[in-house]
């Protein structure tokens, strides 16, 4: 789903178009089963429907909307980025994001053996954390008021938990409704950044026909609704490239 090296400005002719994201933008499966096969995904739909462009997609499981920033300075200059990321660094979980990733032994028995049996005593009265501190989101968001002085920029909100992500995560929905009332805040406050609200056009619509009752990811259905949007969010965008690019500094300073 990358047709061009990070870093290599585009043919002549052509806008460059960065999707940058999770786990919602990569092959789904469930218990050894396809759920959503990565040319079902929404960023290989929006690619597929635009082919003037020239896109670079990047996506991983666990990545943090704290991340972007250097992700971004990785895959260079473009016309237009849209990134969809935040739900890791909002929902609360049992375990810090290194212990819930890893596949070290120890890591996985902690997860299956000691957290899972007793996950949500555990959430309420031993242990509760996030993938992010306010410190690292504020540091991010600035980045991106920066970087929207160079570019337009594109946000997509964090959906809703699924019933059994809610009742099993004390503070879920609260966190989520928090975070995407901050992307709002920042499209509202910045002319350049726009928004696309997911959360509110899932719920519109019966979020539930949207995602996944297995782990909350979009299903099927989900992925091409999100590729519709995008594709005409992107369609409607005015072409503009700045002159330069921010960077992090050494302590992650926008």
């Amino acid at each position: 789903m990358i047709p061009t090296e990070p870093g290599i400005p585009p043919a002549a002719g052509r806008r460059r178009l960065l999707l940058v994201g999770d786990s919602f933008g990569i092959e789904r499966s469930h218990r050894g089963i396809i759920d959503v096969p990565e040319v079902q995904t929404w960023p290989a739909l929006a690619q597929a429907a635009l082919p003037s462009f020239e896109v670079v997609a990047d996506f991983a499981a666990f990545r943090r909307l704290v991340d972007v920033p250097a992700i971004l300075d990785r895959l260079g200059s473009a016309d237009l980025t849209v990134i969809q990321a935040g739900i890791v660094d909002c929902f609360p979980r049992p375990l810090p994001v290194s212990i819930s990733r890893s596949n070290r032994f120890i890591a996985r028995l902690i997860r299956r053996g000691l957290v899972r049996p007793i996950y949500l005593l555990w959430m309420l009265f031993v242990h509760t954390t996030t993938g992010a501190t306010s410190s690292e989101i504020d540091r991010a968001f600035g980045y991106f008021e920066a970087l929207s002085e160079e570019r337009p920029i594109t946000f997509i909100t964090v959906p809703p938990p699924i019933p059994r992500h809610s009742a099993m995560t004390p503070g879920a929905h609260d966190a989520v409704l928090k975070f995407n009332d901050r992307l709002r805040q920042l499209s509202q406050r910045r002319p350049s950044v726009q928004l696309i609200d997911l959360y509110v056009e899932v719920v519109s619509r019966g979020y539930l026909d949207y995602l996944s009752p297995y782990d909350g990811h979009l299903n099927p259905d989900g992925n091409r609704l999100l590729a519709n949007s995008v594709v005409a969010t992107v369609i409607g965008t005015p072409n503009r490239r700045g002159p330069s690019r921010p960077t992090l500094g050494n302590e992650g300073e926008p």
